[in-house]
């Protein structure tokens, strides 16, 4: 019987994709996607930097396009359910590369901002309501002028 159920266990984690070192893609504005980063990950709510432009637009749809005039940047805005994604690509439109992803959250309900600056190190740049370490920062805010506690609310990666 013991090993009847191993085996409907094993093969039902098989079947739905579930392992035990299945690693999550950073996402949300959570302490475990800060960790991510910091460990040098380079992927923001399914948007990875070098990916092609075409890709995230398959993958969120039709965003509010602008670019910059004085150089080849373009800027594609995604509105989801979490929050606003501005995703900054090199290239013609729709089909550069991603150099550059900003997340900014509808809720301020992420990691207080000390327990960020602990989980990115000493060596980060740490001003009162924003993080940089190396090319990835974090801003925080409150939900409200009466909270007092500085919560994470917008992650910005680069190239």
């Amino acid at each position: 019987m013991k090993k009847l159920a191993t085996a409907l266990l094993v093969s039902g984690l098989v079947m739905t994709g579930v392992g035990y070192n299945h690693a999550e893609a950073a996402s949300g504005n959570s302490i475990q996607t800060v960790q991510q980063l910091t460990q040098g990950k380079k992927t923001l709510e399914n948007v990875t930097i070098g990916e092609s432009i075409k890709n995230v637009i398959n993958h969120y749809g039709t965003p509010i396009y602008s670019y910059n005039p004085n150089n080849q940047e373009k800027y594609y805005e995604f509105h989801t359910n979490k929050g606003v994604l501005v995703v900054t690509a090199i290239g013609k439109k729709n089909t550069g590369y991603v150099t550059r992803v900003s997340m900014t959250y509808n809720q301020a309900n992420g990691p207080t901002y000390q327990k960020v600056a602990q989980s990115v190190g000493k060596r980060a740049i740490k001003r009162v309501q924003y993080i940089q370490n190396g090319k990835t920062s974090y801003q925080f805010g409150s939900s409200s002028p009466k909270d007092k506690v500085l919560k994470l609310y917008r992650i910005d990666i680069n190239k």
